[in-house]
């Protein structure tokens, strides 16, 4: 099965992309499509991983062909909403491939395959319900089903792509009913998913806590508080800020500590300790630079997002608030 893995990125990449790089070329079933601004001439590129010189502007003049109204994509960080459509913004490029999909900049690879099996692949058409890894089957349907009005919701992507709000298309219990009903295929969630929690210093996963990880050789592992080790498909940092040396480009194996990349080598009791001790320091200084992870600076955040917005955006926000109530939440 050949998959590609589209990632549309502007601005400036993480400090710790060398190691997505590495990682990513461990997973050679896997075509990594990098649509991108940046300067990528320092980095060591994988044979599965393409880099397309490309700006924001162009990806706009991509989408106009496809839709009869004014939409927005004025920051990088609306692409989010854009996700679903991927296929069909980039379709040039996934010709011949069995899967299309999107991915985040912010990850560390386990091994894919080990999760994504041929079983898998051959029995669902939509592997992943999140945005940091889903997979489609590339399918024309597959390609448009994001772009029909589903019967019970107020809101449609014409609503979605017509605010300068991140909806979280990408990750909605809408997403799921358009594929089911215009599509029709099989879906299911992608396990092993390492999704820590960004605004605390500490690994956790929702509530479960973590050590630390350690990527060996293209296989990634988790380090659970009560000792068990489990293997992860991947680990996505989301946001945080990390301390990488790129003198670990060149080892087999490395560890993940909350805030820092290390040579691999056994935990002390002293990390395991500092691992897992929460800072309100942290959580404050996050939520000050980021405004948008923590509950109060998500609120602060989407009030004055709200406030920018067009009419026809301020619009949306109520359709989409009021959907969220209807179908007992927005995400799936």
């Amino acid at each position: 099965m050949r998959v590609a893995l589209i990632l549309p990125y502007f601005g400036t990449m993480p400090n710790y992309f060398p190691l997505w790089l590495k990682t990513a070329g461990y997973n050679p079933d896997f075509t990594f499509m990098i649509f991108t601004d940046c300067d990528m001439t320092g980095f060591n590129l994988p044979d599965n991983v393409q880099v397309h010189s490309m700006t924001l502007e162009k990806v706009r003049s991509l989408i106009a062909p496809h839709f009869d109204f004014d939409f927005i994509l004025d920051r990088p960080y609306k692409l989010c909403d854009y996700k679903p459509i991927y296929g069909l913004i980039f379709h040039d490029w996934i010709n011949g491939y069995d899967f299309w999909g999107y991915c985040d900049p912010d990850i560390i690879w386990g091994d894919l395959r080990n999760f994504l099996t041929d079983d898998e692949l051959n029995n669902y058409d939509r592997l992943g319900n999140r945005g940091p890894l889903c997979l489609y089957r590339n399918t024309e349907k597959s390609l448009t089903f994001a772009l029909n009005k589903m019967p019970g919701y107020l809101i449609s992507y014409r609503d979605v792509y017509r605010s300068r709000t991140s909806m979280f298309f990408d990750e909605s219990k809408l997403l799921v009913e358009l594929f089911d009903k215009f599509v029709g295929g099989k879906q299911t969630r992608i396990t092993g998913r390492a999704e820590v929690v960004a605004y605390r210093r500490q690994f956790t996963l929702g509530e479960i806590p973590m050590r630390a990880f350690r990527w060996d050789r293209g296989k990634l592992y988790g380090f659970c508080d009560d000792g068990e080790v489990k293997e992860f498909s991947y680990v996505h940092l989301q946001k945080r800020a990390m301390n990488f040396d790129r003198g670990l480009e060149n080892d087999d194996s490395f560890l993940i500590l909350p805030t820092k990349f290390t040579e691999d080598h056994e935990l002390t009791q002293e990390e395991i300790t500092d691992s897992m001790t929460p800072s309100s320091e942290y959580v404050a200084q996050w939520e000050k630079k980021h405004r948008q992870t923590t509950p109060s600076a998500k609120l602060a955040r989407r009030f004055e997002n709200f406030m920018n917005d067009t009419l026809t955006g301020k619009t949306a926000t109520f359709k989409w608030l009021i959907d969220a109530k209807k179908h007992h939440g927005w995400l799936s």
